[in-house]
């Protein structure tokens, strides 16, 4: 039975499954609780300001 047919109405497909989930740091839920793991660098999206092709403008100082 999939999640839509058991009433479910907000339901995505997640490319990657579950490890992507939790590799990306996302709430993951254990035998000792919730948690989350660290990042994993090969999987989570890059922010503008760690891509070198999208620098963040530095503010100007004030004199």
């Amino acid at each position: 039975m999939t999640l839509t047919e058991m009433g479910y109405r907000r339901v995505r497909e997640l490319i990657g499954g579950f490890e992507y989930w939790a590799r990306e740091g996302l709430a993951i839920a254990t035998s000792a609780g919730r948690t989350r793991r660290d990042v994993d660098d090969l999987t989570a999206p890059v922010t503008p300001s760690a891509n070198p092709r999208f620098p963040v403008p530095v503010p100007a100082r004030e004199a």
